[in-house]
């Protein structure tokens, strides 16, 4: 039993642990008098981003990673040669494409070998499909060119001014559909700029950044590439009053190094409310509640099924039939919805930074989902009555009755979760 127990809990751990998602983003390209800047927003609500330093070799170029933890996959980097590139989630894209897909290690050995873009193409040509299956990277070199790598497209391009924000370019063909606003207040900052410098990508920058309602997150951290100084320009929380300033060469002359890019801003009050907030993510003591509820709530569908089918035989017999039936099918369908629920809360942490109810645009069934907590809160005080009824009758067993007592106390935490996540409200 324990050898299983540890199969199924390992099960667990991989498939949860298997949706690293990059984030949503803002970029922007310019490119005028042999110049090229490179803007990039990360709208993300992690808190442990980092900028990492990492020399080269003999015949490998020296790279600035940016990355949300050690070991993680970047989600920009630079290197001494002029390249960069940022990454991008994007909705799930339909292919009849093979399955011959690049491995996410080459994203790094690109960085480290690659001068410009034309080569990063070239190291893709062997494969069908490239890296994420649901990200999008935007690669560009000193010259201005850059090349899109969707999920299983290439698309090489050299306008003067580019921006692109989470949407595979190769299917939209009708840019005024695009669905976000970052991307057209970006369109509508551009429309009269021809010019390639620090203010103006800035200025893009910040007039495409995010600041949402609901906690005041949105654009973590903005850096900003010179491609031919090889300087990176960061600015945190969309706070662009304050920049640190990195030459790519001085940084790397220190040796390998990294700084928590927080570590290099005064406090800031915003960034300090989100740092603080909790979801399944970064509180294990959440994420302990969220398994052991889930495991409570298979072994309620199991111990209520077999009470019901236990009942069914006992009537048959003439004997007397095991009671409230019905509340326990209640109690089973609703173990279902929540186990659903959890599992995807801890998948989609825009749940908890979006308003509520949360709308999963391509997951209908999870915009269905996020009306749970007002169904619980409508049902805990019902619940909690039954439950007492319940305990003083004899017609239940004592592990039923244990059983029962700990639904009802794992909905009453959950209501108090759902209410500090600010579930239970519509905005």
């Amino acid at each position: 039993m324990k050898q299983r127990f540890r199969i199924i809990y390992s099960l667990l751990i991989l498939f949860l642990a298997s949706h690293q998602t990059l984030d949503a983003c803002s970029m922007v390209k310019l490119t005028s008098d042999g110049r090229t800047f490179v803007g990039n927003n990360e709208d993300a609500w992690r808190t442990t981003s980092k900028i990492i330093f990492e020399q080269g070799g003999d015949d490998t170029y020296g790279v600035a990673f940016l990355t949300h933890r050690e070991k993680e996959q970047a989600q920009g980097a630079m290197n001494t040669a002029g390249l960069c590139f940022d990454a991008f989630t994007v909705l799930p894209k339909a292919s009849d494409h093979g399955e011959n897909r690049s491995p996410n290690s080459l994203v790094n050995e690109i960085m480290r070998t690659c001068s410009t873009v034309h080569e990063v193409k070239a190291k893709l040509e062997p494969y069908q499909t490239y890296f994420y299956p649901i990200a999008m990277f935007l690669f560009v070199d000193k010259s201005g060119d850059y090349l899109i790598i969707e999920p299983d497209t290439l698309i090489l391009g050299s306008e003067p001014k580019y921006h692109l924000v989470n949407f595979c370019p190769s299917i939209t063909p009708n840019l005024n559909e695009v669905k976000m606003s970052r991307y057209h207040r970006g369109t509508a900052y551009l429309a009269d700029k021809s010019t390639a410098s620090l203010d103006v990508t800035l200025g893009a920058m910040d007039t495409m950044h995010e600041c949402r309602g609901k906690l005041g997150d949105g654009t973590l951290y903005t850096n900003i590439y010179d491609l031919d100084k090889s300087e990176i320009h960061l600015y945190f929380y969309h706070d662009y009053s304050r920049s640190v300033k990195f030459n790519l060469e001085e940084e790397l002359a220190k040796g390998d190094h990294s700084y928590p890019i927080d570590s290099l801003f005064p406090e800031n009050a915003e960034f300090e409310k989100l740092r603080s907030y909790q979801t399944p993510r970064s509180s294990k003591v959440i994420f302990g509640f969220f398994f052991l509820s889930t495991g409570l709530f298979v072994l309620t569908i199991l111990s209520f099924a077999i009470s019901i089918l236990i009942g069914l035989f006992r009537k048959k017999d003439g004997t007397k039939s095991n009671s409230n039936w019905a509340f326990k099918l209640l109690m089973m369908a609703s173990s279902v919805a929540f186990i659903f629920y959890l599992i995807n809360a801890y998948r989609f942490q825009a749940m908890f930074y979006f308003p509520a109810p949360y709308k999963a645009i391509e997951f209908p069934l999870l915009s269905a989902a996020a009306y749970l907590p007002f169904a619980l809160l409508l049902g805990i005080v019902p619940l909690i009555w039954f439950n007492w009824r319940i305990l003083k009758q004899s017609t239940w067993s004592k592990f039923m009755k244990f059983i029962l007592s700990m639904n009802t106390l794992s909905y009453a935490v959950l209501l108090v979760l759902f209410g500090y996540w600010g579930f239970l409200v519509f905005i």
